[in-house]
């Protein structure tokens, strides 16, 4: 398995390579939400959700979420993927409005902002 070094909040963590292939499945996820071209933004539609699906740890490793590593809230909860459902609500799950872009765009930074350095070409 490979293994990768990513700065995470204030600790180095290890990213092992099937959590950065969800990291950067859930990166194109926000880039097709701002493109247009999905409107699903729930844990069924997340990468990370799929592969943390037990309180943000995989169910046997209990290797932890990234978002949960750097924010230390279970869920999303203190990510600016919060921040973007409110909105997003409001339009029925379905427009684009000029807040939701911006929210979305922030969750998509948070996202990449994750992945390791090598990681990020």
């Amino acid at each position: 398995m490979k293994i990768s070094q990513a700065k995470v909040g204030t600790r180095v963590t290890r990213m092992t390579s099937a959590t950065c292939k969800a990291l950067k499945e859930s990166i194109a996820h926000w880039e097709r939400i701002l493109l247009g071209k999905d409107v699903n933004v729930g844990r069924q539609s997340c990468a990370l959700c799929q592969r943390f699906s037990d309180h943000c740890q995989t169910p046997r490793s209990r290797e932890e979420c990234p978002v949960y590593e750097k924010t230390g809230d279970l869920f999303c909860e203190a990510s600016p993927y919060r921040d973007f459902m409110g909105p997003w609500v409001r339009t029925g799950y379905l427009g684009h409005t000029e807040e939701t872009i911006v929210l979305a765009w922030e969750e998509l930074e948070f996202l990449r902002s994750l992945l390791p350095k090598k990681a990020k070409r």
